[in-house]
């Protein structure tokens, strides 16, 4: 049986790898929003970043400018993927939990994908979102500085809107 750290050892990257300086900025602003126990529109997440990608024929862009595109949702899923797996391999948990869509207030379909094709719980309903809210915990509780307070399981809204909401991030 194949398990989740060589599923993850396994997987390929077509544009993390190339930009460790976009990469490095994505991680400091999951980790802050961790910190502040929030969560962040993806737009929020990547503005100002300026991709240097050598595989991208324009190799310098800002992901959603002017709008979004499915390369800019592939590259940023792609990078998500990146962080999350290596916080999974480091510390069992995906650190890309608390990026999330403005329009829906959860991960998008790739972060669903990652979690299927790892094999770590269904990919559907209740038992989703309910691993989706239990990954958000380690993120704040490992981000914290020592400060954090791990939440219960279940302390977190199914769905966050809600959260974004109160937090004025939600458009």
């Amino acid at each position: 049986m194949v398990s989740v750290i060589d599923r993850i050892r396994a997987r390929r990257w077509n544009y993390a790898d190339l930009d460790p300086a976009a990469r490095t900025e994505l991680e400091s602003r999951l980790a802050d929003t961790a910190r502040r126990e929030g969560l962040v529109r993806y737009s929020d997440l990547v503005r100002g970043i300026i991709f240097n990608l050598p595989n991208v024929q324009s190799s310098l862009l800002e992901l959603g400018v002017p709008d979004w595109t499915d390369l800019h949702r592939a590259i940023l899923g792609d990078f998500l993927g990146r962080i999350s797996c290596d916080s999974y391999e480091r510390a069992g948990f995906l650190a890309s939990a608390v990026a999330v869509s403005g329009s829906t207030g959860e991960p998008s379909e790739g972060f669903r994908e990652l979690v299927r094709e790892l094999g770590l719980t269904s990919t559907h309903g209740a038992a989703y979102l309910a691993f989706w809210g239990d990954q958000v915990h380690p993120v704040v509780a490992k981000t914290a500085g020592g400060g954090g307070v791990r939440r219960p399981p279940g302390a977190w809204p199914g769905n966050a809107t809600t959260l974004l909401e109160r937090q004025g991030s939600c458009s």
